[in-house]
């Protein structure tokens, strides 16, 4: 059985982290990758460790590409990179807004000779607006969009010291959504016949998998109600054992539901639930399985 994406023309001018985990999905799911560098390399080549001077942290990023090193100040150069991009299906970027416009090789540039590419530039905080061209890095974007919040109300002190999260939440959900982006954009060129130039945020990807986004904007609280207090008198009961992980169980979602029958909620209730356990009708549950 082919893959999927088999005979689909990529170019990737991507570097580091978020735009080469996207194009390297693609080459997982059979797209021909050709990657772009300029003559000193991708910076994620420098990423330790590294085994016959190739780096391990560039090689899982960019394995199953093929390389070509082009210097873009080079009118020769760019007459080559804009013969590959006429043949192009996708061409994926994650420089700074306009960069490759002064090189033309932006959309624009590229749409007048290939309209049906799809062309996808991955940014920190979008194509336009005020911070268009604000630098933008994983850890910063994970402060500014609430991720760093949660896990410093999480851990708490035991976190013991200042730091940094070890892993770049922020490039590889960008590039998982420079993956969807690309797939929609091709099924919307199967009807129409028109590629389209795709703005991928690293800020709003974020916010987008934040799913306490609105509770953090809504400036509410949360100690202060009813379901929040019950959690935190089941964290501290378990606080004695070996790991101070809460579990949830249908069991004490149920035990909740019980206490909280008069409570406000948007949730409709019900006299019976089908438990995920043991697919057995609880009748005493007040928790409608429609709703969840």
């Amino acid at each position: 059985m082919d893959a999927p994406l088999k005979g689909l023309r990529v170019i990737d001018f991507t570097r580091v982290l978020a735009g080469p985990h996207c194009t390297k999905a693609l080459r997982d799911l059979g797209a021909d990758v050709t990657k772009i560098e300029p003559p000193a390399g991708d910076a994620g080549r420098a990423g330790v460790p590294h085994i016959h001077q190739m780096s391990v942290y560039y090689t899982q990023q960019n394995a199953g590409k093929r390389n070509l090193s082009l210097d873009l100040n080079w009118p020769e150069a760019r007459t080559i990179v804009a013969d590959l991009c006429r043949d192009a299906d996708v061409i994926v970027e994650n420089f700074r807004p306009g960069t490759l416009s002064r090189f033309g090789l932006g959309y624009e540039h590229v749409k007048a000779f290939n309209p049906r590419v799809v062309y996808v530039s991955m940014s920190g905080y979008g194509q336009t607006g005020p911070w268009r061209n604000r630098p933008a890095f994983a850890p910063t974007v994970q402060a500014e969009t609430g991720l760093t919040d949660i896990l410093q109300r999480h851990y708490g002190d035991s976190l013991g010291e200042l730091r940094n999260d070890a892993c770049s939440h922020a490039d590889v959900y960008t590039g998982l959504q420079g993956v969807i982006a690309v797939l929609a954009a091709l099924q919307a060129r199967n009807s129409s016949g028109q590629g389209q130039h795709v703005d991928v945020s690293m800020a709003a990807t974020m916010l987008s998998v934040n799913e306490r986004a609105g509770a953090q904007l809504s400036g509410i609280e949360r100690k202060t109600e009813k379901f929040a207090r019950y959690f935190a008198h089941r964290r501290r009961r378990r606080s004695s054992n070996s790991s101070d992980t809460y579990f949830f169980s249908w069991a004490n979602w149920s035990a909740f539901s019980h206490t909280s029958q008069n409570r406000t909620s948007p949730l409709p209730l019900s006299s019976s639930v089908i438990s995920p356990r043991s697919n057995i009708v609880n009748n005493s549950s007040r928790c409608s399985s429609a709703s969840w």
